[in-house]
């Protein structure tokens, strides 16, 4: 599978316990699957990747809400 860089995003999650299970948690319940997930550094930056920009682009407006420093890409 080819995904390009328009299916990525970037977000800053706090570095406490239970942030990442939240992210995947809210897409989960919105049923947006991940391809991809990767830690780019302990100061909680995560890069996320979708299938489908459509994916992306409903898993930014979510997480938003709940990481407002967030959904950076």
């Amino acid at each position: 599978m080819v995904v390009d860089q328009e299916c990525d995003l970037l977000i800053n999650i706090p570095d406490k316990v239970g942030s990442l299970a939240k992210v995947t948690q809210l897409l989960s319940e919105a049923e947006i699957s991940l391809v991809n997930l990767q830690i780019l550094d302990a100061d909680g930056v995560l890069l996320l990747v979708f299938a489908k920009g459509a994916d992306r682009d409903r898993a930014r407006k979510i997480l938003d809400g709940h990481f407002p420093e967030g959904g950076q890409n």
